[in-house]
């Protein structure tokens, strides 16, 4: 009881909080005047970047104002709890990420993602990259892959943090090929890039905008992206499979979510509106700011990438012998 007075007591200050663009001038397709953008984490973060670019086209689409809400706790896990169990009449929406939806779910730290939440559209991605010094002996992934194989448990590979999506990116990449690494875990990305850049570290794991300045300036070389599609910040870059290095396509996903029992016609239309606003100039470069990748992809295959990134969380704590 204690717990769910101190988050309707969050939930009433993040209503005073929010902010919201002018309703459009436009006549509203939906039975309400304004909808709620839940985000489960504190303000300034990429969730939160992800927020800002998607809302005022949103709401100009849909004729209707949108404010976000911010509610963090429990990794996530606070917000989207509060923001399941309010009313599924659409006009309530939630951020969603690969986090909230797969890691912990896959951790036993929150409900299953399709027992509460219906998915209506993705918006944007942040991939996990390979990365090595630009020193590096290792000048490919194909390098990479044959010493870890030559040398099996003696080439350390780091990633943040521990039971991290990055950590569960390295031992899936490890284990479809068949290579067995050194896993390093840091509390921080910032520790692990100023040991790789340090020469401490020969291989890190991680987001790719902690080693996006790095690469871009010549002192770290990304081996490769784990994504079916390359980064536009470092073209250059192939992705895993382009590298040879099997197909894992895993990260940070952003999307929109509503309660189960949201009905299949709103879902549809906010999944529409979701997609016009991706085609708006004005948002995919306010996503590109915030050094998100944009990517649409509607309810199904949305949901199709959840429970493949669910699987993949699983696999990867199995494979490190953690919790799950």
């Amino acid at each position: 009881m204690k717990r769910l007075v101190c988050l309707l007591s969050a939930l009433a200050f993040a209503l005073c909080a929010c902010r919201a663009p002018q309703p459009s001038d436009s006549a509203a397709p939906l039975p309400f005047s304004e909808i709620s953008l839940t985000v489960p984490f504190a303000a300034g973060g990429s969730a939160d970047a992800a927020a800002q670019a998607l809302s005022p086209a949103l709401a100009e689409t849909l004729g209707v104002s949108v404010s976000i809400w911010y509610l963090e706790g429990g990794d996530g896990a606070d917000g989207t709890a509060v923001a399941a169990s309010v009313p599924a009449d659409g006009s309530a929406l939630l951020l969603t990420t690969t986090g909230t939806t797969a890691l912990l779910p896959a951790r036993g730290q929150a409900r299953e993602f399709a027992e509460t939440l219906r998915p209506v559209a993705e918006l944007a991605e942040i991939p996990t990259v390979l990365c090595v010094p630009a020193e590096s002996e290792f000048a490919s992934l194909s390098d990479l892959i044959g010493a870890m194989r030559a040398q099996p448990g003696e080439i350390a590979i780091g990633s943040s943090p521990l039971g991290g999506l990055d950590h569960i990116a390295a031992a899936c990449f490890c284990e479809e090929n068949g290579v067995l690494p050194l896993h390093v875990a840091y509390e921080d990305a910032r520790l692990g890039m100023i040991d790789l850049l340090g020469g401490s570290l020969p291989v890190f794991c991680t987001a790719y905008p902690n080693a996006a300045a790095a690469a871009l300036d010549g002192r770290v070389r990304v081996l490769c992206v784990f994504s079916d599609e390359r980064i536009p910040i470092l073209p250059d870059a192939p992705t895993v499979s382009e590298a040879g290095g099997g197909a894992l396509d895993f990260g940070i996903r952003y999307g929109l979510s509503l309660p189960r029992a949201a009905d299949d016609e709103t879902a549809a239309l906010l999944g529409r509106a979701v997609e016009k606003a991706l085609g708006e100039e004005r948002v995919l470069r306010s996503l590109s700011d915030g050094l998100l990748v944009p990517r649409y992809r509607d309810a199904a295959a949305y949901a199709e990438r959840i429970g493949s990134d669910r699987r993949l969380c699983e696999a990867g704590l199995s494979l490190l012998g953690l919790p799950g």
